[in-house]
């Protein structure tokens, strides 16, 4: 629903261009009036050439599937969100203050309304970022979002009822219910991505669903042309110059008037398989590189000794071990919480750190994210390596180790349905060749110490196998999951369990279950209660429906020592790097 009427097509090219000259005018009086307005800045001399993956699609709106890293890149550099995010200091909503196009400027006392104000900032081409170009988003979205890669069933543009223009400058967005701000500004207005109206939609056809539909169409099929119509004029500190044998070279925007203006003046994405990434820098072929997490210590030193910083990024996920509660001939066994918590207890996080992950990971203790550029605090006791201390809770419900196995001996203690003699033995089913692989056959070592047998059955795909066992009850024959690695779930912004531990949630592996669970995780984001995400966080823990993990680097950046302004704990962001 659009509350605003929007003039006839007749009407509306006249009424565009004395809006545009009025806020032009009002921008200019703005830059002069006051000091916080950014105004346009000149590149310094420079190219930086980074490896990535190849580029199909040059449009920020693509259909499910059609999107790769290199694409989101790109994307991302010539099109600016909404709202940017950061997790390295506390901020409103999280919100990254310096790159963000907007602000919230009041939520209603009933917590459905949401008042965003944008700031003075406008088009390559000089034209003023206006609420038109949210309300072209949002009409795109809402006519198209099967057709839409960022759409989950209950998501945005389902938590949004109407979008009302109030101004050029100001714009309401009303939801469905209430909601904790913190999640709905950093999780769902995330999606939000101003699009410039003036060129991708100057006849107004997008203001009927219909209309919006064959607009859509014409986006999705001009994606992967870099010459199409529509990248007439961009929101980003780059825009994009040419393409040739597949890289794409990218200028500074002249009249860019961001806080965070380019400082070198050419960027270059040059399409680089992984393997041949470390290769690529020391041949001087790329200045940047994001290389997999499986890069070993020896590769990190021989690019240092080549001249380059080479550094972990760490996202803002965790790592965990599903237990399988759909396995009924396991079910017995995983049902018993003391076992879940011995079993954590003999995971030596310090080891798996050190032999597994060539020392570079964080300890994972929690169902919370940790901050990227957090140092690494202990776990706490409850969650911390002692053998000793698994051993003596198992022997306190019944179970005793003869020789290489733990065996339940006596089965009033062990836990219902766990008959005399059962021997505590699991499999574990993971992704074939996974970097993860390795940290799982230690492992199964440390399990070996207390006389617990993990078998580990490595298969082509094992989310497949895992979600098959989800939703359909059909290969369920192993009894702890890792589904993805280096991270098994990385949140938005704000980390509510809604999609990885709520009952049938998409990416509830495991098949965990609980009613109260399910109501705390539902106040993480449907209310603002205070410390809701801390009362959800130490209910899940003490039931330790997954084995938490350490947290590796998701990938390593790579660039040369001479190369200023590169964030080591944040994704690319070309426009703060510059060379002496």
């Amino acid at each position: 629903m659009i509350v605003e009427q929007r003039a006839s097509t007749g009407e509306k090219l006249e009424i565009m261009r004395i809006r545009y000259l009025v806020l032009a005018m009002l921008f200019t009086l703005a830059a002069c009036t006051s000091g916080e307005t950014p105004t346009a800045g000149t590149a310094t001399p420079g190219t930086a050439v980074i490896g990535t993956s190849t580029i199909t699609n040059f449009l920020p709106i693509t259909a499910p599937g059609a999107t790769s890293a290199g694409d989101r890149l790109l994307t991302g550099i010539l099109y600016q969100p909404l709202f940017s995010y950061q997790h390295k200091t506390p901020t409103k909503y999280s919100l990254d203050t310096l790159r963000s196009l907007a602000e919230v400027t009041n939520v209603s006392e009933d917590g459905l309304t949401y008042t965003i104000a944008l700031r003075n900032r406008s088009w390559s081409d000089g034209i003023p970022i206006t609420t038109y170009d949210i309300e072209l988003w949002w009409r795109l979205i809402l006519a198209n979002k099967e057709n839409w890669r960022g759409y989950h069933q209950g998501r945005i543009p389902d938590t949004i009822t109407s979008l009302t223009i109030t101004d050029p400058m100001t714009f309401t967005v009303t939801t469905d219910k209430p909601y904790d701000p913190n999640w709905f500004v950093g999780n769902e207005l995330a999606h939000v991505i101003p699009l410039p109206q003036h060129i991708w939609d100057p006849d107004n056809i997008a203001n009927t669903p219909a209309g919006a539909a064959r607009l859509y169409a014409d986006l999705t099929a001009a994606a992967p042309d870099a010459k199409n119509k529509f990248l007439t004029a961009v929101s980003g500190p780059y825009k994009l110059d040419n393409l040739k044998n597949g890289t794409v070279t990218l200028t500074a925007v002249d009249k860019y008037d961001g806080l965070d203006k380019p400082r070198i003046g050419t960027i270059k994405l040059q399409p680089t398989p992984d393997n041949d990434l470390g290769t690529s820098l020391t041949t001087k072929k790329l200045d940047v590189a994001m290389l997999p997490s499986a890069t070993t210590a020896d590769q990190v030193k021989k690019l240092q000794d080549s001249g380059f910083t080479v550094a972990p990024q760490y996202d803002w996920g965790i790592s965990y071990l599903s237990f399988n509660f759909n396995n009924k001939t396991s079910l017995p066994l995983l049902e018993q919480t003391y076992i879940r918590k011995s079993l954590q207890r003999l995971i030596n996080q310090d080891n798996l750190i050190k032999n597994s992950w060539s020392g570079e990971a964080r300890k994972g203790c929690d169902v919370l994210p940790t901050a990227p550029n957090a140092s690494d605090n202990p776990c706490p006791p409850t969650v911390a390596y002692d053998l000793q201390a698994a051993k003596q809770e198992l022997a306190q419900h019944g179970w005793q180790q003869h020789g290489a196995d733990m065996v339940c001996t006596e089965s009033a203690k062990c836990g219902e349905g766990i008959a005399p003699n059962t021997k505590l033995t699991f499999t574990v089913v993971a992704t074939k060749n996974s970097p993860a692989i390795r940290e799982l056959e230690q492992l199964r070592d440390e399990f070996a110490q207390a006389g617990i047998t993990l078998t580990i059955n490595q298969v082509p795909d094992a989310v497949a196998v895992m979600s098959d066992c989800a939703r359909t009850a059909r290969q369920c024959e192993w009894d702890l999951g890792l589904a993805t690695t280096p991270l098994s779930w990385v949140f938005p912004t704000y980390p509510s369990g809604e999609h990885i531990l709520a009952t049938n949630s998409a990416a509830n592996f495991g098949g965990f279950s609980n009613p109260q669970a399910d109501e705390l995780i539902a106040k993480t984001y449907q209310s603002a209660t205070p410390d809701s995400l801390a009362t959800y966080s130490n209910f899940i823990n003490e039931r330790q429906p997954v084995l938490w993990l350490p947290q590796p680097p998701v990938r390593y950046i790579a660039y040369p020592k001479n190369l200023n302004g590169v964030d080591n704990d944040a994704p690319l962001i070309p426009q703060n790097w510059s060379t002496p």
